[in-house]
């Protein structure tokens, strides 16, 4: 048992009050002693009574007397240093157990995706440990206040990064830092193609930077679908190989607009959790302001033998953490259920777990009848602001959509 166990066990079995306010865990300490005895205190605790020499002796019947003894002779000075010094050992020594289960990962037959989802994973327990903490309201209510007034001198401004279609903006003032979003339809209906305009949008009116993960489409086709969606020529006729002199023009400027903008784009295949999680992390730390994610169910999860809809339903609330890890929105595209056919989706209809309405802050379906321009757009669900539905029309030359305008309200 480290001198900073002896400290910090000894003040707190001679006042109590030091278990919650060191704010320590049982496996923040290395030695089984140290786990062992507060674990005990806890217990003692829990139950009404005072954990003193004489209800731990009761309850810790493999620990020497004498050490329990020995323990409250020591200082209780500095106990705020004590117990950062045991969180910090605690994770040298999680740290140093990764390093013997990665060495035993190397001789299994598992892949390195695999191994590395594991790392990723303890690595993240081991951050939000120490992340974690309370804050009283009055040491919050400061930021909260300036939020509310800087919307205040600003009504109607978009607080979060735009999606450069009106409607939506105004009902949601932007995808908003922290939170997890997800756009949902059926197979074809468009959500790649709202995806990139939104991306497209974001990056060029708003100089954005924006990240963008692909795990169906590769960048090329990516970069094709960005350049029709700028540059307003028609895609289809184009790969064709019946390109116009018009149209050459309007891929020169869709290229020149873009290629100042600051859009990362990932196209791995099937990327794993762990991989997406660390490629995220990179493209903040390279000023991505959102991240879209195309989309939730080809991400592999590193657990192949759990049921499918455990798989997605880990993965949703994986990214719900990201974004408030990275205090950016994510945007997760989502299949529904084909049954859906025929109907607007509902919240019922999303493929394979419930796990994404829980997790999700905001969740919208997209819905067209497949020979049709006109679209709906609806927000079934958003946890800070309205739901409803907008218009939208899909022009399919372009693979984009554009705000619908009532011909009435036309001028």
């Amino acid at each position: 048992m480290t001198e900073h166990e002896r400290i910090v066990i000894g003040s707190t079995i001679r006042d109590n009050r030091y278990f919650d306010e060191l704010r320590l865990g049982m496996n923040d300490f290395s030695s089984k002693e140290a786990r062992t005895i507060w674990r005990g205190i806890g217990e003692v605790i829990n139950n009404g009574l005072t954990a003193d020499l004489v209800t731990l002796y009761d309850s810790l019947p493999d620990i020497e007397p004498g050490l329990l003894a020995s323990l409250t002779n020591s200082s209780n000075g500095n106990l705020e240093h004590h117990a950062e010094k045991i969180r910090e050992c605690g994770r040298l020594d999680k740290l140093y157990h990764i390093q013997l289960a990665i060495g035993d990962a190397l001789q299994s037959k598992k892949t390195s995706s695999e191994i590395l989802d594991v790392i990723d994973k303890q690595l993240s327990e081991i951050s939000e440990q120490r992340m974690s903490e309370s804050t009283w309201i009055r040491d919050c209510i400061m930021a909260a206040l300036d939020d509310l007034e800087k919307r205040a001198q600003n009504p109607g401004r978009i607080i979060g990064v735009p999606s450069g279609y009106a409607d939506f903006d105004s009902m949601t003032s932007g995808f908003q830092p922290g939170e997890f979003y997800v756009l949902a339809a059926r197979p074809g209906i468009g959500k790649t193609a709202l995806a990139l305009c939104m991306t497209a949008r974001q990056a060029i009116q708003y100089e954005k930077s924006v990240g963008f993960f692909s795990c169906e489409m590769s960048k090329n086709m990516i970069v094709q679908r960005l350049l029709a969606i700028t540059g307003n020529f028609n895609l289809q006729k184009v790969r064709r190989g019946y390109p116009t002199k018009t149209a050459y023009h309007k891929m020169t400027d869709g290229a020149g607009q873009l290629y100042v903008k600051r859009i990362l784009i990932n196209d791995t295949p099937g990327i794993s959790l762990a991989d997406l999680r660390m490629e995220a992390r990179m493209m903040r730390r390279r000023g991505i302001e959102i991240i879209w994610v195309d989309y939730l169910t080809l991400i592999k999860h590193g657990d192949r033998g759990m049921p499918k809809h455990e798989q997605v339903g880990e993965i949703s609330k994986a990214l719900k953490n990201l974004a408030r890890e990275l205090n950016i929105p994510v945007v997760a595209l989502s299949q529904v259920r084909r049954n859906a056919e025929g109907s607007m989706p509902s919240l019922a209809d999303l493929r394979q777990s419930g796990e994404i309405e829980e997790d999700a802050d905001l969740i919208m379906f997209l819905d067209r009848e497949r020979k049709e321009k006109a679209t709906t757009l609806n927000i079934a669900k958003n946890r800070n602001g309205p739901t409803g539905e907008l218009n939208l029309v899909f022009l399919p030359e372009q693979a984009k959509f554009e705000e619908r305008v009532d011909k009435e309200h036309e001028t």
